[in-house]
């Protein structure tokens, strides 16, 4: 077993100490499981295969390790054996784990390594999580639309830049820079397979897949507070300081009005 060692003021032994009798775990095993909380973790199978004998063509793939039923294979991708720990690198496999494999590859035809990754976007790449340059607030937010008589949809097709035949919208994001309100959505492809609906047919797709990032077609728009608005019949948006790490916690109203 490896060993770590944190220092600790003399202040914090208290805590410390109290933190293990209380809670019934070493401190490094709490240390750790608060480690797993802060940090995006994925615990993956990585597979590195030749594409034949003493190829330098290489496949390489993701597959993710959960709960039955979850996660999957990620898609097959391809690099050339002198880039392969660079490759890795950029996938979240620390550079410990990416000269393993690619020592333990040499002369063999394949090889799999059961580790711990980053779940990071590589410079390419975005993710559906709204930011700000200084992200002074942070929180959530849910709408529902009107429905059937004006479909959200439809101010992007009007760009000509959208084919909802072909085309499904599975997000979008709005921004307001100063007085102007711009809003982007973003579509995918619709499935090939479609026999429980176009949305449970992607999330499943999506589920097979939770390495590599999902292809959109981003479309914008410029509009007015009340040309947004005009599409949705509820819309709500919490926002909790982002110094504060109460996002998704239960409060009680004590005085005010409900």
């Amino acid at each position: 077993m490896a060993n770590k060692t944190l220092y600790v003021r003399d202040s914090d032994l208290g805590l410390w100490d109290l933190a293990q009798a209380q809670l019934g775990q070493s401190i490094s095993a709490l240390f750790t499981e608060f480690l797993r909380e802060r940090v995006k973790l994925m615990n993956v199978f990585v597979h590195v295969l030749r594409s034949s004998s003493h190829s330098k063509d290489l496949t390489v793939i993701f597959s993710p390790v959960g709960p039955t039923g979850s996660g999957g294979p990620g898609n097959p991708q391809h690099v050339q054996e002198p880039e392969l720990i660079a490759f890795l690198e950029m996938y979240g496999v620390t550079s410990k784990v990416a000269i393993k494999i690619a020592e333990s590859l040499q002369g063999a035809q394949s090889i799999s390594e059961l580790t711990t990754i980053a779940k990071r976007s590589s410079a390419m790449s975005e993710s559906f999580q709204a930011s700000t340059q200084y992200g002074d607030w942070k929180g959530t937010a849910a709408a529902d639309e009107f429905g059937a008589d004006s479909s959200f949809d439809e101010l992007f097709e009007a760009t000509g830049n959208v084919d909802l035949e072909e085309e499904i919208m599975i997000g979008f994001e709005f921004y307001n820079i100063e007085g102007s309100l711009y809003v982007s959505g973003y579509f995918h492809p619709k499935p090939a397979e479609n026999g429980s609906g176009w949305y449970p047919s992607l999330n499943e797709q999506f589920q097979k897949d939770q390495i590599a990032p999902i292809k959109v077609k981003k479309v914008r728009v410029e509009l007015t507070l009340e040309q947004f608005f005009k599409y949705f019949k509820r819309f709500n948006v919490v926002l909790v300081k982002g110094a504060i790490d109460i996002l998704g916690r239960e409060y009680k109203i004590i005085s005010g009005v409900e």
